[in-house]
């Protein structure tokens, strides 16, 4: 009897962490901190479609590990419910990589935006995949047995599924950057006492400048007109020091604060 035979399967592993990107540079900086609780759900594409096979929740340093996978293309999915009211990224976006200038696009937040094995640094994407609405999702990844070695990963996960580091992909890292805003009120200050009574209305139509101060200079990087009580509001914004401005264009002759 030559048919008693025995297979035996190379593993793999995917990880590693999600973090607070405070500064949207796309890069974990040794000051920002993983985040516990998030779901990630692990899919793998079978050639014609994406099927989820494994989920868990980040731990207390923002790190996951999915393990004991059979080599093939794989897709990591931050789900959207970790943004909705009272997830764990509730008041986040995914890191673009773009600084204080846009949150939406950047070097970071391509569609998809591919994984290049570099380690601490975002591979997700927004709303790339109409798949996976609301969602944040890595590029599809191949497990091949030549997968990158991530030693010193920050999140200080090794791989424990019993494969070589060689088998181990460990760098599918996800930024996501608390929000900020700032606002609110334009008013006519009728007795000039400098705060706004009860009986003082707002102005509308104001042109309100944002600016971004990078260290050296500020940068604007919004504006908008006060509505028709005169409140503004700037929201959307990373951590940092802002300066607001109401243009001078506002006082002169035919603008909504000439004569102010």
């Amino acid at each position: 009897n030559l048919t008693v035979d025995f297979g035996f399967v190379p593993l793999h592993s995917i990880g590693n962490q999600v973090w607070a990107d405070v500064n949207n540079n796309g890069l974990k900086d040794a000051t920002e901190a993983g985040i516990s609780n998030v779901l990630v759900i692990l899919h793998y594409f079978n050639g014609s479609t994406c099927v989820a096979v494994d989920s868990q929740y980040t731990n207390a340093t923002g790190g996951y590990l999915f393990d004991s996978l059979i080599a093939g293309k794989y897709l990591v999915e931050i789900a959207a419910i970790n943004l909705a009211p009272g997830g764990p990224l509730a008041g986040y976006a995914s890191s673009s990589g773009n600084g204080a200038d846009n949150l939406s696009a950047g070097p970071y937040e391509k569609a998809p935006d591919p994984d290049n094995n570099v380690d601490s640094d975002d591979n997700g994407t927004l709303n790339g995949n109409p798949m996976f609405p609301g969602a944040v999702f890595s590029d599809t990844l191949d497990l091949n047995e030549n997968e990158p070695i991530a030693p010193s990963d920050t999140a200080g996960l090794d791989d424990n599924s019993g494969a070589p580091d060689a088998n181990s992909n460990l760098t599918v890292d996800f930024g996501f950057v608390p929000l900020h805003s700032l606002g609110n009120q334009v008013w006519a200050d009728t007795n000039n006492d400098g705060i706004k009574s009860a009986t003082e209305a707002g102005i509308s139509n104001v042109l309100v400048i944002l600016h971004y101060f990078n260290g050296s200079t500020c940068v604007a990087v919004d504006s908008q007109y006060t509505d028709a009580t005169g409140g503004y509001l700037f929201d959307s914004l990373i951590a940092g020091k802002y300066l607001v401005e109401i243009a001078a264009i506002n006082l002169a002759p035919g603008g909504p604060l000439a004569g102010y």
